[in-house]
């Protein structure tokens, strides 16, 4: 083959299989460093899947970066650079092989964020200033249930009896007391366990779903199920029904907006 058929052909392989286009023009450094960061897209992605973390993103976009960057540089290289020996031998003689490989993790990768992740965009005004209207969000469907205690915010699907809003909608809330704990109100307050908690709820002309009583009689929140508040004093579980555990989305949720990318919201 001429120049031309093989840089034609270069471009046909990179596209194929990310490091083979370095291959075919000889470029063998390059063109296993491009192949094995496209690769360890998976690992990167895995870790951030089941252990959502500020390291583990960082990590996986630093791995993304550096795959992508490696990529266009590429296609720069098969247009530009002197052609020499092709090398290394596996990504020229097993290349449909080792494509093979690449397409599946880029695949599982692309399964795992679909399944593990979502977005949303907040809605309504309940959670201002924690959250405000239009704001976008990233969680992780998973729930920890280490987390599942008073002050977390958590997404859950809207109760089948709730008096807002239609059954299964998504919804952010925090949680004032769980399963055990006895509930009232006293001066205008929650209180919980005897202990004076947020200004209670201004329902308006609201339908109530659950009764709380003056302090000191008590309503005790059942087992699976999770008393909620909103910070801006909107609906909580009076209106809202209880947050039922098999209802919860999430535990971790993530700030995709001005205030910052993957900061946790709290």
């Amino acid at each position: 083959m001429d120049a031309i058929e093989i840089r034609a052909a270069a471009v046909k392989s990179a596209l194929l299989c990310s490091g083979a286009g370095f291959a075919l023009i000889g470029k063998g450094r390059f063109a296993i460093a491009t192949f094995i960061s496209t690769l360890s897209l998976l690992p990167a992605v895995a870790t951030l899947a089941f252990w959502p973390t500020a390291w583990s993103l960082a990590t996986a976009l630093t791995v993304f970066l550096v795959a992508a960057g490696l990529g266009i540089y590429e296609h720069v290289a098969i247009q530009r650079s002197s052609l020499r020996s092709p090398s290394p031998f596996f990504l020229r003689k097993w290349l449909i092989g080792s494509a093979t490989v690449l397409w599946i993790s880029l695949l599982i990768c692309l399964g795992l964020t679909v399944t593990v992740f979502g977005s949303t965009r907040m809605a309504g005004t309940g959670m201002v200033p924690t959250l405000v209207p239009g704001e976008r969000l990233m969680f992780h469907k998973y729930v920890d249930f280490r987390l599942l205690k008073p002050g977390a915010i958590i997404i859950y699907k809207n109760a089948n009896n709730s008096a807002w809003g239609k059954p299964g909608w998504i919804m952010i809330s925090r949680i004032l007391a769980g399963p055990g704990d006895e509930i009232s109100f006293q001066n205008n307050r929650y209180v919980v366990n005897g202990i004076e908690g947020p200004v209670l709820s201004n329902l308006g002309e609201s339908v109530t779903r659950i009764e709380v009583p003056s302090f000191p009689k008590t309503l005790t929140v059942p087992e699976k199920c999770y008393f909620v508040t909103q910070d801006s004093s909107g609906y909580d579980s009076r209106v809202l029904s209880w947050a039922r555990l098999e209802n919860i989305v999430s535990t971790k949720l993530w700030y995709l907006s001005s205030r910052g990318i993957f900061k946790t919201v709290e």
